[in-house]
């Protein structure tokens, strides 16, 4: 009871949704390589900073080496690993963040229960809630236990640019034995504030990962499968087309996929693999005509769904939004007879919305 009380923040299902995504056999450029070796070894606090544009598999990359460094975590109890997934839709504060830091100790490390039991019981009786200092001094205590802790934070750059700062401060503030993990866009804004950062773009090393995954999701997916069954050549020329166009992009790899899976023969196939977009902008309009060339009603509820995912103050389950759907706008009245099927929405918004399997939160 005292986790949902610390905070109802759930990164541990993030986590689990979002490695579930990655290709087997990517990442290891980054994880075998020699800044995250030595980040990873080094005794001493450690920031290493990951840069990239939107789309290019941060997130992916973050959840990657989470997973290594709890591989290793499970082997000892003198390491800890903490991690956050910011996204824009999410308003985190610092107290949010050291909140969940508190909150995934006391999930992982029996020993430390005690401590955090005594810290939330003491708030309790007083009707207070953990202040961000508070929680700091009780994090600091904690951490020093431990002979190496492992800090990530993925998409810091998608946090408030008050929160941004708080956030880097803080980190900075942690013992000595904490190493961080900072992934964001190239920004010079953040730059500024980790001068001594270790510093990997991820330009250096998606090549490989992007022919992996294309090739993972072409096997995904029954119908590709089936239209390229031993076309070695069509297959080669459909990877090499989709590389091309995603300018490094996972997220445009994913789009287009979506795109030629909707076709029925290989001349259909190929007429969709020559008009293919490049970069994000174009594959959204392309996503975006496809759902205009629906049916009214299916293009009606999927611009819907886009504006209840774009407009709201937090993020969406899959259920609160097919139920928000549900709702009258001429009346404002909830018709259960209305509750559009999950899986249909998904299809209907054409690629641009995705749910997370154990969270089963919607993301654009």
């Amino acid at each position: 009871k005292f986790t949902q009380w610390l905070t109802k923040i759930n990164f541990r299902s993030i986590q689990g949704d979002t490695f579930a995504k990655f290709a087997l056999g990517t990442g290891m450029w980054f994880i075998q390589g020699p800044k995250f070796e030595k980040w990873e070894a080094s005794a001493d606090k450690q920031t290493l900073w990951v840069t990239g544009m939107p789309g290019s598999g941060k997130t992916i990359l973050t959840s990657i080496a989470v997973n290594h460094l709890e591989l290793k975590r499970a082997s000892t109890t003198d390491v800890a690993v903490l991690y956050v997934y910011c996204r824009y839709s999410d308003y985190y504060t610092t107290t949010d963040i050291l909140c969940t830091f508190v909150r995934q100790l006391l999930e992982e490390h029996g020993n430390l229960v005690a401590p955090i039991k005594a810290f939330c019981m003491d708030h309790q009786q007083k009707g207070t809630r953990p202040s961000k200092s508070g929680l700091l001094v009780l994090l600091k205590k904690l951490l020093i236990t431990f002979t190496k802790v492992y800090a990530s934070i993925d998409a810091l750059d998608e946090l408030p640019d008050e929160t941004k700062y708080d956030v880097l401060e803080t980190l900075c503030s942690l013992p000595p034995n904490t190493s961080i993990l900072l992934t964001s866009r190239p920004l010079n804004a953040i730059r500024y504030l980790i001068p001594h950062a270790e510093h990997v773009s991820m330009e250096s090393g998606t090549g490989k990962d992007i022919d992996t995954f294309i090739m993972s999701k072409l096997g995904q997916s029954p119908r590709l499968r089936s239209l390229l069954k031993g076309n070695t050549r069509l297959i080669q020329e459909v990877c090499e087309q989709i590389k091309d166009k995603s300018q490094g992009m996972f997220l445009v790899v994913a789009l287009h996929i979506d795109s030629l899976q909707r076709t029925t023969t290989l001349k259909s196939l190929r007429k969709a693999l020559e008009s293919l977009p490049s970069g994000v902008e174009a594959n959204y309009r392309l996503s975006w005509e496809r759902i205009s060339s629906q049916s009214e009603e299916e293009a009606s509820q999927a611009r819907r769904a886009i504006t209840w995912l774009t407009y709201a103050d937090r993020s969406l389950t899959i259920a609160e939004l097919t139920h928000a759907l549900a709702v009258s706008e001429e009346d404002g009245e909830f018709d259960e007879e209305a509750v559009l099927d999950s899986d249909l929405l998904i299809s209907i918004c054409c690629g641009l919305l995705a749910v997370e399997e154990q969270s089963g939160l919607v993301r654009l």
